[in-house]
């Protein structure tokens, strides 16, 4: 399972919980932090933070708890 986050207009935090998850794309501008809650499989994140430059493992306080 794929999910695409494009937009997060005044959000500050997703949490995730998703048993069959196993790639994640953000493409949104805002400074988002992200929980990973429950997600055993997940095996790919990509967060693109400019729409020009993609990264693909998540430092700082962007995300917590990846498995």
């Amino acid at each position: 399972m794929l999910v695409v986050i494009w937009e997060c207009a005044g959000g500050k935090e997703i949490d995730l919980h998703a048993a069959h998850l196993r790639m994640l794309e953000s493409k949104i501008n805002n400074n988002v932090r992200f929980f990973f809650s429950f997600v055993p499989v997940l095996e790919n994140v990509m967060v693109w933070r400019d729409f020009q430059h993609s990264y693909s493992y998540v430092f700082g306080d962007c995300a917590t708890d990846l498995p």
